[in-house]
Formats: structure tokens, C-alpha cells, sequence
């Protein structure tokens, strides 16, 4: 039961995340406005920090314009994370369901640094008893490498899901 909390951690901030949010605007108001920002987003120094489009539908994607640097590993998409949702009317005013998603690549960047921090480790103390820098180098990659991805994940979903709300002006409802 107390390895849950970390487990479910690390869930939350490697996978997407569905979260609702409410204003008191109508969704063509919401619509109107997400527009015009995406509409000048091609200009880097205009704020707020959102790149993106949005369709006729009132389905979205919005991602970071500028950000710390982009990931660009194999096939996956450089952006570091991704807001996909739609628009829909409420009676007192919209609600928007929208899906956070980190980068794909780190999840697959912490679990090649913690199973071979795992293997490191193993091969170091029952196999390879010269390789003291290698049992170093597994304790590494668990105990540092490991938890930098869970912080940079976990601050690139918050700062976008923050820019949002703030820029929008929106409540939350976390499902």
C-alpha cells in the first residue's frame, strides 16, 4: 500500500491526464478568443506563450510556442507536451474536456534509464565485482536521471495546463 503514492506518480506524469474546466463565457466566445490568439501565434513575442489551431468544431490542439527546447527522438513530435480538447455549451456558460499529454519520449527515456539502471546495478553486484564506476553509474541513472524526467514532465504538463487556465480564465475540474 505505501508504494502506491510514488507508482501513481509516475503514472500521472509520464501518461496523459483528462482534466475538465468550466467558464462562464459561451463556447463561441471561448472559440472567438482561442482563435484570435492562435491566429497570432506566429508571432513569437506576443503573449500569452500558446501555439496551436483550432476547427469549426471547437476541437483543439495546443501546445508550448516557445519553449526550454524541443524533443526530437526518432519518430515522436518535437513538442515537450500537447493539449488536446474540445469546447462544448453548458447552460451557465462552456465546459472544456481536454487531454494533457507529455512527450512520448519520456516515458521511454525514464524506462530505458530505470531498467538499466536495474541491470547495472544486478550485473555490478553479482556478476562484475571490478566494475565499481558501473555500480555508480546504475545508481545514477535510478536516483538522478530517473526523477529529472518525473520533474521535467510533470513542470512542462503544469506550465501548459497553467498558461491555459490563466489565459482563458477557467476553472478546474480534475477527473
Amino acid at each position: 500500500m505505501k508504494y502506491k503514492q510514488p507508482i501513481k506518480f509516475i503514472e500521472e506524469n509520464l501518461t496523459a491526464s483528462s482534466i475538465i474546466f468550466f467558464s462562464e463565457n459561451s463556447a463561441k466566445d471561448i472559440y472567438e478568443e482561442m482563435k484570435s490568439i492562435l491566429d497570432k501565434s506566429n508571432n513569437v513575442f506576443h503573449t500569452p506563450n500558446l501555439s496551436g489551431q483550432i476547427d469549426s468544431n471547437y476541437n483543439f490542439i495546443i501546445t508550448h510556442k516557445v519553449e526550454f527546447g524541443n524533443i526530437n527522438i526518432g519518430g515522436f513530435d518535437g513538442m515537450s507536451a500537447e493539449l488536446k480538447g474540445q469546447i462544448t455549451e453548458e447552460k451557465l456558460g462552456s465546459k472544456i474536456i481536454v487531454t494533457i499529454q507529455p512527450n512520448s519520449a519520456f516515458a521511454l527515456l525514464f524506462l530505458a534509464f530505470f531498467l538499466g539502471g536495474l541491470i547495472i546495478i544486478f550485473f555490478t553486484i553479482f556478476s562484475l565485482p571490478n566494475y565499481d564506476n558501473s555500480f555508480i553509474t546504475g545508481l545514477f541513472s535510478l536516483f538522478i536521471f530517473c526523477p529529472i524526467l518525473l520533474l521535467i514532465s510533470y513542470n512542462v504538463k503544469k506550465s501548459l495546463v497553467d498558461t491555459f487556465v490563466r489565459t482563458f480564465k477557467l476553472t478546474i475540474k480534475i477527473l
